[in-house]
């Protein structure tokens, strides 16, 4: 049991309760896009800044990750290369009181990693798209983060709306429980495949249909994080909450 998709999924969900998390696990919702009932493996918030101000209401930030836990049973390959940087401050600044008029935008997490980051990526055994692992990962955090994203903070311990500003930070995220079977090799250009030592962001286009029948293409990064640095990762979320607090 304890090399199980579930022995990890309850592990992930776990650590984050324990780092002070609100923590939601297995939630169901309706895919706008397709009508259709989806499960993510866990949604969790927190409050990881709070400013108080004598001349204006608090401001809350709370940050809300969809998480997709990912068991890895066989090799995966990324393919990288630089990231789109306008579109990418763009995404940063679409989201809360980030501008790029203030250098401490550029403390938030998507821009100050590193600019290489994954495009493509396929498995050693999925023979179709709807077979390979992160594909439906991916597709879960991304339909979650659409379908989900209006649903009020469920966050304990916030005070009575009236008397505070919220702004709310969101970010699609892969948990794998371990990054010995992950590549890269380098999309422009020959090159050797590579192990990959660290947490990562893949870019993606999403396309997708809203329930009024309406199409929108978004511009995302998700965050492909090591069970093993979880806890850097999310001092990473702190810190983009702190800045927007400061900005707001």
């Amino acid at each position: 049991m304890s090399t199980s998709g579930n022995a990890f999924h309850a592990r992930v969900a776990s650590w984050l309760k324990a780092d002070g998390w609100s923590v939601i696990v297995s939630p169901y919702y309706i895919d706008q896009g397709q009508g259709k009932a989806r499960e993510i493996d866990i949604i969790a918030e927190k409050v990881c800044n709070r400013r108080d101000s004598q001349r204006h209401n608090t401001i809350i930030v709370v940050v809300r990750i969809y998480v997709e836990c990912k068991f890895v049973l066989v090799p995966s390959v990324f393919w990288f290369a630089d990231r789109d940087q306008k579109l990418a401050e763009e995404l940063v600044c679409g989201s809360g009181p980030f501008r790029m008029d203030n250098l401490r935008t550029l403390e938030h997490h998507y821009l100050a990693s590193s600019k290489s980051v994954a495009k493509v990526f396929a498995s050693s055994t999925a023979r179709e798209v709807d077979n390979e692992p992160f594909y439906k990962a991916l597709n879960q955090v991304l339909s979650a983060r659409v379908s989900m994203g209006k649903m009020d903070p469920f966050v304990q311990g916030l005070p009575e709306r009236s008397s505070f500003q919220l702004r709310r930070l969101e970010f699609p995220v892969v948990v794998f429980d371990s990054i010995k079977k992950l590549r890269k090799v380098q999309f422009f250009g020959a090159s050797e495949l590579e192990p990959i030592s660290g947490n990562f962001q893949l870019e993606v286009r999403y396309a997708y249909n809203r329930s009024n029948g309406t199409s929108e293409s978004e511009y995302l990064l998700v965050d492909f994080v090591d069970y093993d640095k979880l806890r850097s990762f999310c001092r990473l979320l702190e810190i983009d909450a702190e800045v927007a607090g400061h900005l707001a």
